[in-house]
């Protein structure tokens, strides 16, 4: 349960950056969902794991971006 609580918070992240306009097109989100979906089974287990995978890597990115502005 603890998984899809996390999964649950990254989709509402992922929602609330393309409701305002913070990101685009979601094509990597739906990118590493769809390589998880195809390697994970069953499906909606690899979609949650993609989409877990692609914010980790969105706050990891976000941190570095931080740390090179000096404001972290």
């Amino acid at each position: 349960w603890l998984f899809w609580i996390g999964v649950a918070i990254c989709a509402i992240t992922m929602f609330i950056n393309i409701a305002s306009r913070v990101m685009k097109l979601p094509i990597l989100p739906v990118l590493f969902m769809g390589v998880a979906t195809a390697l994970q089974n069953p499906w909606y287990e690899g979609a949650g794991l993609g989409l877990l995978i692609w914010t980790a890597l969105e706050a990891v990115g976000e941190i570095i971006g931080l740390k090179k502005e000096c404001r972290l």
